[in-house]
Order: C-alpha cells, then sequence, then structure tokens
C-alpha cells in the first residue's frame, strides 16, 4: 500500500501532456469539461441557503462555466433529493436505501458531455432537449400497438419522445439498447465534426469528473461507461481528449441489498467492474474517511486486490464520511464548535 497517504501528505497527482492546440484550421479550441455527482441526501440548490451545501457542490461553483469559451460544468444532485429536469422530487425511499436513481444520473452526465460538444459547435444548440433527456434517463417502455383494441390508446408525451429517437424504450435497465444509441450519438457526432464546414474546430477535449459517496460510485461508472460508448483510443468524437482528474470523496456504492441487509450493495449498474478506474484516466485520486465505521457506508477503495493501479492515490482523513464530503451547516458538528472562547478543554 505504498500509494496510500494520510492527510499530512499532498495528493501526487501528474500534469499530463497537453492536447493538441491545433487542428489545422483557424478558430481553434479546446473544450473542459467538468462533471459533479453529488452524493446521497446532498443537494447544491437545497442546501446552499443553510451553508450545508457539500464538496461538490463547492467544486461544481469554482470550476468555470463559460459555453462560448469552450468551459461546462454540469451539476448532478444527489440521490434521495429532488432533480427537477430528471423529474424526481426524491421522495422514493429506495433511493436514500438502496441508490435507486443512479444509473439515471450516470446517463443524465454521458447525455450532458453529448450535448456540450454538440452546442460548441452548433451555435448553442444541444443534441438532445431537456425533455428528451428525462425520457432517456428513464425505464419507459413503448407499448405495442394492438389494432384489435378500440379505442386505440393515445400515445403519450414519452411515447412518442422515444419514437421519434427511433427507441423502443428509455435507457436505464436496458443496457444493448443503451450501448447502441450511445454509440450511434457518438458517430453521429464524429462525422458532424469531420465536416469542414463544422466550426469553430475543436483541437482538444479535457474531462474532469468529481463525485462524493454514491455519487462517486457514479462518477466512477460514468467514466467506465464514457470510455466504452465514447472515448475510444484517446478520442472523444474522433477528438484527442482525456479524462484528466477523477476526484473521489469516500465512495459508496450500496446499490441494491446492502450490507447492513447481508448483501454488497453491487446490483445493477454497480458492479465491481464498473467500478474500477479504467487505466487511461490521467489522475484518480480518492479521500476516504478514516473514522467511518456504519455498515451502511462501506468504503468502495481502488485497490484491485493488494495492488492499487499506477494512476490511483488513495488518501485517509480523519472523520467519519460527511467530514471528507461535506454536507454539515455551520455549528452542527457537535457541542466541541460551540465551546466559548476562553473556556479550558
Amino acid at each position: 500500500m505504498t500509494n496510500a497517504k494520510s492527510c499530512l501528505e499532498p495528493a501526487q497527482v501528474v500534469c499530463p501532456r497537453a492536447l493538441p492546440m491545433d487542428c489545422g484550421k483557424y478558430c481553434d479550441f479546446n473544450l473542459n469539461i467538468g462533471i459533479f455527482f453529488d452524493g446521497t441526501d446532498n443537494n447544491m440548490k437545497r442546501d446552499t441557503p443553510s451553508l450545508s451545501q457539500s464538496n461538490i457542490a463547492r467544486l461544481f461553483r469554482a470550476y468555470q462555466n463559460s459555453p462560448m469559451e469552450g468551459f461546462f460544468s454540469h451539476y448532478i444532485p444527489g440521490v434521495a433529493t429532488p432533480f427537477e429536469e430528471l423529474g424526481t422530487d426524491g421522495e422514493d425511499i429506495r433511493e436514500a436505501a438502496a441508490g435507486k436513481g443512479g444509473e439515471p444520473r450516470i446517463i443524465w452526465g454521458l447525455l450532458q458531455v453529448l450535448n456540450s460538444v454538440h452546442s460548441f459547435v452548433s451555435r448553442g444548440e444541444t443534441m438532445f432537449d431537456i425533455d428528451q433527456m428525462r425520457v432517456l434517463c428513464s425505464d419507459h417502455w413503448v407499448k405495442q400497438d394492438n389494432s384489435r383494441e378500440w379505442p386505440a390508446p393515445i400515445p403519450s408525451e414519452e411515447d412518442k419522445i422515444l419514437k421519434e429517437l427511433g427507441l423502443k424504450s428509455g435507457l436505464v435497465g436496458y443496457e444493448k439498447t443503451r450501448e447502441n444509441f450511445l454509440k450511434q450519438c457518438a458517430l453521429k457526432l464524429s462525422v458532424h465534426l469531420r465536416k469542414s464546414t463544422t466550426l469553430p474546430c475543436l483541437a482538444g477535449i479535457y474531462l474532469d469528473v468529481f463525485g462524493f459517496s454514491r455519487g462517486a460510485a457514479q462518477a466512477r461508472v460514468f467514466t467506465t461507461w464514457l470510455h466504452q460508448y465514447f472515448l475510444i483510443d484517446c478520442q472523444l468524437f474522433g477528438i484527442p481528449a482525456y479524462v484528466r482528474m477523477l476526484g473521489l470523496m469516500d465512495t459508496v456504492a450500496s446499490v441494491g441489498a446492502t450490507n447492513a441487509n447481508d448483501g454488497e450493495g453491487h446490483w445493477d449498474w454497480a458492479k465491481p467492474e464498473n467500478l474500477r478506474i479504467h487505466p487511461w484516466v490521467m489522475n484518480c485520486v480518492h479521500y476516504v474517511a478514516l473514522h467511518e465505521f456504519r455498515t451502511v457506508f462501506p468504503v468502495e477503495s481502488l485497490y484491485q486486490g493488494d495492488v492499487l493501479p499506477d494512476n490511483c492515490y488513495e488518501h485517509y482523513y480523519p472523520g467519519a464520511h460527511a467530514d471528507v464530503g461535506g454536507g454539515y451547516a455551520p455549528g452542527a458538528q457537535g457541542k466541541a464548535v460551540r465551546i466559548v472562547d476562553g473556556v479550558p478543554v
């Protein structure tokens, strides 16, 4: 465990090779895309007024978001909280207890990568609008037409959207459908970027991904799927690219039956192979809560057996889960913070 670090030692990250700044045309640009997955019961919009937002929300605020200049930043609220664009209020008890809602958030992040690149070279026009994204990030299934049924059922708005996209279902829970559709989207965008009339010209794309708690598990799976569907042979839609930083805070999967219920918490999208760090990620830093002992918060280490991948570092910090990922309001961490100055301890 020679790569494991304590909080007394700074994270050791590499400065990867710079992507090209010139693609042979005028108006060359490099894009920067940041994706931020918040933790269970962490929600920036809800928590910021009380100053109890997580460190993911704070990082999101710090990341530049200037689409016209090539900087895109996307925040994804944690499970068990409202996500208006996704159409969920977070009240489903399965979100907090079993991580339901993780896969839609991962797919949402992938669609935002498509939207970011497409909008930059298409005068702000995204590949998908919010309504399309909401249906794609669902398990909605289009009922087959039954000519013998009278009166004929009226197609729902979800049915209409999926039919327009050439799909019979949303992408959640349908692995082959998800793979085929996203790869088709990647190919379509690659063709568009190769056209001589597509301006501005993209020379390179940097991606930065961050997550806390179940959001860290989502960030890891997002990065895995990103390399399966989009980022092939160090090119994103045909443009040189890489994940510059994968920043994780106390990864917890706990999807499905958790440790508290004699399970392992690796159901569905949170399979161990999906949580592994892709070797093409330039830097992965994982901050782990050293004193988190609750059964329902089992840490998902970066280690594969006894080996820590060369592109990964784990740093152990004192405290419990939210001491690392944030989420406490001022004065919420016990009586010690309210001791009057001058009182001997």
